[in-house]
Protein backbone atom coordinates (compact mmCIF):
# COMPACT_ATOMS: atom_id res chain seq x y z
CA UNK A 1 0.00 0.00 0.00
CA UNK A 2 2.86 2.31 0.37
CA UNK A 3 4.03 1.82 -2.40
CA UNK A 4 0.75 2.46 -4.07
CA UNK A 5 0.89 5.89 -2.38
CA UNK A 6 4.47 7.01 -3.17
CA UNK A 7 3.13 6.18 -6.80
CA UNK A 8 -0.56 7.80 -6.98
CA UNK A 9 0.59 10.67 -4.76
CA UNK A 10 -2.66 9.97 -3.16
CA UNK A 11 -4.62 8.73 -0.33
CA UNK A 12 -5.94 5.23 -0.36
CA UNK A 13 -9.43 4.72 -0.07
CA UNK A 14 -9.74 8.36 0.16
CA UNK A 15 -13.78 9.52 1.15
CA UNK A 16 -14.16 6.30 2.89
CA UNK A 17 -14.67 7.96 6.34
CA UNK A 18 -14.03 4.62 8.79
CA UNK A 19 -11.46 1.74 9.67
CA UNK A 20 -14.98 -0.15 9.36
CA UNK A 21 -15.99 0.84 5.64
CA UNK A 22 -12.43 -0.15 4.53
CA UNK A 23 -11.98 -3.35 6.53
CA UNK A 24 -15.59 -4.30 4.95
CA UNK A 25 -14.59 -2.86 0.97
CA UNK A 26 -10.76 -4.82 1.27
CA UNK A 27 -12.37 -7.84 3.05
CA UNK A 28 -15.22 -8.54 0.33
CA UNK A 29 -12.70 -7.89 -2.45
CA UNK A 30 -14.25 -4.71 -4.06
CA UNK A 31 -12.17 -1.63 -2.82
CA UNK A 32 -8.58 -2.15 -4.77
CA UNK A 33 -7.18 0.99 -5.09
CA UNK A 34 -7.17 2.20 -8.66
CA UNK A 35 -3.48 2.15 -9.68
CA UNK A 36 -2.24 5.59 -11.82
CA UNK A 37 -0.84 5.48 -15.21
CA UNK A 38 2.87 3.51 -15.01
CA UNK A 39 5.62 1.96 -16.54
CA UNK A 40 4.49 -1.78 -17.04
CA UNK A 41 7.19 -2.88 -14.87
CA UNK A 42 6.14 -0.92 -12.28
CA UNK A 43 2.35 -1.58 -12.62
CA UNK A 44 3.09 -5.37 -12.32
CA UNK A 45 5.27 -4.74 -9.27
CA UNK A 46 1.43 -2.86 -8.05
CA UNK A 47 -0.93 -5.47 -9.24
CA UNK A 48 1.20 -8.42 -7.44
CA UNK A 49 1.84 -6.48 -4.07
CA UNK A 50 -2.32 -5.57 -4.41
CA UNK A 51 -3.42 -9.39 -4.89
CA UNK A 52 -6.51 -10.00 -3.05
CA UNK A 53 -4.89 -13.30 -2.39
CA UNK A 54 -2.18 -12.94 0.45
CA UNK A 55 -0.68 -16.55 -0.94
CA UNK A 56 -0.51 -14.67 -4.58
CA UNK A 57 1.44 -11.27 -3.02
CA UNK A 58 5.05 -11.18 -3.65
CA UNK A 59 7.78 -10.99 -0.81
CA UNK A 60 9.58 -8.17 0.40
CA UNK A 61 12.58 -9.22 -1.30
CA UNK A 62 11.14 -9.70 -4.44
CA UNK A 63 9.57 -6.41 -4.41
CA UNK A 64 13.24 -4.50 -3.29
CA UNK A 65 15.09 -6.82 -5.98
CA UNK A 66 12.28 -5.75 -9.18
CA UNK A 67 12.42 -1.67 -7.89
CA UNK A 68 16.26 -2.28 -7.88
CA UNK A 69 16.47 -3.42 -11.27
CA UNK A 70 13.80 -0.53 -12.62
CA UNK A 71 15.63 2.10 -10.74
CA UNK A 72 19.03 0.55 -12.55
CA UNK A 73 17.33 -0.07 -16.39
CA UNK A 74 16.32 4.23 -15.95
CA UNK A 75 19.47 5.53 -14.32
CA UNK A 76 20.79 4.34 -16.72
CA UNK A 77 18.34 5.38 -19.48
CA UNK A 78 18.59 8.66 -18.42
CA UNK A 79 22.21 8.82 -18.68
CA UNK A 80 22.41 7.75 -21.86
CA UNK A 81 20.09 10.57 -23.18
CA UNK A 82 21.61 12.93 -21.18
CA UNK A 83 24.55 11.90 -22.88
CA UNK A 84 23.45 12.04 -26.25
CA UNK A 85 21.58 15.47 -25.74
CA UNK A 86 24.95 17.49 -24.71
CA UNK A 87 26.59 15.58 -27.73
CA UNK A 88 29.40 13.43 -25.31
CA UNK A 89 28.32 10.08 -27.21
Amino acid sequence: MVLWEMVARKIPFEGMNSPAHIITAVGYGGASPVLSPSPPPLREILERCLSPSPQNRPSFAWCAQQLQSLYAANTLDVEVNLSTLLGLE
